[in-house]
C-alpha cells in the first residue's frame, strides 16, 4: 500500500520572507521585499497547518491586502465615480460614432522551454479593468460608461462600468464556457510558441457625446482569441508581447511578486492559485498600443481623424480586481530545474515564467 505524502505546514515566519513547508520538507520562499511589505501583509507571524493528507505538491499562493478592510470591498464595491458625469444633454449626445480595433488584449500565458508542462485555468470572476486614450487627440476625455438598458454584447464577457478605475471599463470573464460548463483552460501543448496573448479579436467600440468628451462602451467584443498576438498588426503585436517580462532586474514590485520552488525534477506537477485578494485596488498600471482598422458614423472632423483607420489607441491596464474570487487564474506546472522562481504580474493578473 503506498503511504501518504505528510500534511503541508504554512509558515508565516518574520519579515524579509515569508515560508512554507511542502511534502518531504520542501521549501517553498515567497518573495517579500521590503518595497512590497506595504502593499502585502504576509508577515504575522502565525503558524496555520492543514491538518490534512495530501496527495500531491499543491501549494496556494495567498495572501491579503496589507490595508485593512480592503478584502472586504472585493465582492462589489459601490460606484465611487457614480454622478461624475450626469445624464447626457442633447448637445453633448450629438456625436455617436463605432470604431474597431485590431484587438484588445486580456492577459498573457508564458511557457517556456524550462517547464515541461503548464497549464492556465481561468477562476471565477477573471476581469480586466482599462481605460482608453488617443494620442492623436490627447485633448479627448474618454470615459467608460454602460448606459443603464442598453444590450450587451454577444459573448462569454460581460462589461462593467469600472467602480475603481476613473473613466474605467471591466471586461468580466464567465467563470464557465458556456458549453459544457467547465472551467476554461489553456495548455502548453496547445501551441508551440513560448507566449500566448489572450483576448479580443476586432472588438467593436462605441463613443457618444460631444468632440471633447466622449463615453465608450463595446457593441460588439468580436472574437476570443487564445492566439491573439499572431492576428493582430505587426505594431499591436510587438507592444502586446512587450508586456511578457523576462528581465529578473524588472520583475519587482509592486507590479510583480515572486515564488521560489525547490524540489523540481521534470516530472513533479505543481499548482499555484492566484486570488483576487493579492490584487491591488489601484495604482499599477501597464500601456499597449493597438490599431484602429474601421471607423464610421462621426461628423465631426477633428473626431473622423482621430479615429482614423492605422491610427492608434492606447489602452491602460489597471491592477483593481474589483470582482472576489478565491481562484483567478490557476496553474499547474512542472518545472525541469530543481529550484526555480516563479512570478505574478499583479496588472495582468497571471504567472510569470522564464
Amino acid at each position: 500500500m503506498k503511504e501518504p505524502l505528510p500534511k503541508v505546514d504554512l509558515v508565516l515566519k518574520s519579515c524579509p520572507q515569508t515560508t512554507s513547508t511542502g511534502p518531504s520538507g520542501k521549501q517553498v520562499v515567497f518573495g517579500n521585499e521590503p518595497s512590497a511589505r506595504s502593499l502585502i501583509n504576509l508577515c504575522s507571524g502565525k503558524q496555520l497547518s492543514s491538518g490534512k493528507v495530501v496527495s500531491r505538491r499543491k501549494f496556494l499562493l495567498s495572501a491579503g491586502l496589507g490595508t485593512a478592510g480592503a478584502a472586504l470591498l472585493l465582492s462589489r464595491p459601490s460606484d465611487i465615480f457614480a454622478g461624475t458625469f450626469g445624464p447626457s444633454t442633447e448637445a453633448a449626445d450629438s456625436e455617436v460614432g463605432e470604431v474597431t480595433l485590431d484587438g484588445l488584449m486580456m492577459t498573457y500565458f508564458s511557457m517556456p522551454p524550462a517547464f515541461a508542462s503548464s497549464i492556465f485555468t481561468f477562476g471565477k470572476n477573471f476581469s480586466t479593468s482599462f481605460t482608453l486614450k488617443v494620442p492623436q487627440a490627447p485633448g479627448i476625455v474618454l470615459t467608460g460608461t454602460i448606459e443603464p438598458g442598453s444590450p450587451a454584447p454577444a459573448g462569454i464577457h460581460s462589461q462593467h462600468t469600472s467602480s475603481w478605475v476613473k473613466d474605467g471599463l471591466v471586461l468580466r470573464s464567465a467563470s464557465e464556457t458556456q458549453a459544457n460548463s467547465r472551467k476554461e483552460k489553456f495548455s502548453g501543448q496547445e501551441s508551440s510558441d513560448p507566449l500566448q496573448i489572450y483576448g479580443l479579436r476586432s472588438p467593436k467600440l462605441r463613443f457618444s457625446g460631444s468632440t471633447d468628451r466622449l463615453q465608450f462602451s463595446f457593441s460588439d467584443m468580436g472574437q476570443r482569441s487564445f492566439n491573439l498576438g499572431r492576428e493582430v498588426s505587426r505594431e499591436t503585436s510587438a507592444s502586446m508581447y512587450s508586456q511578457y517580462i523576462t528581465d529578473p532586474a524588472q520583475l519587482f514590485p509592486p507590479r510583480f511578486y515572486w515564488l521560489d520552488v525547490n524540489g523540481g525534477d521534470g516530472k513533479t506537477a505543481f499548482d499555484f492559485v492566484l486570488p483576487s485578494k493579492l490584487m491591488v485596488r489601484n495604482g499599477i498600471t501597464a500601456t499597449v498600443t493597438v490599431k484602429i482598422v474601421d471607423q464610421t458614423g462621426f461628423r465631426s472632423r477633428v473626431l473622423r481623424e482621430a479615429f482614423a483607420p492605422g491610427n492608434d489607441v492606447e489602452i491602460t491596464y489597471h491592477s483593481a480586481q474589483e470582482f472576489y474570487s478565491k481562484n483567478l487564474m490557476e496553474l499547474q506546472t512542472t518545472p525541469l530545474a530543481r529550484d526555480t522562481r516563479i512570478y505574478i504580474d499583479r496588472v495582468f493578473k497571471t504567472f510569470v515564467m522564464n
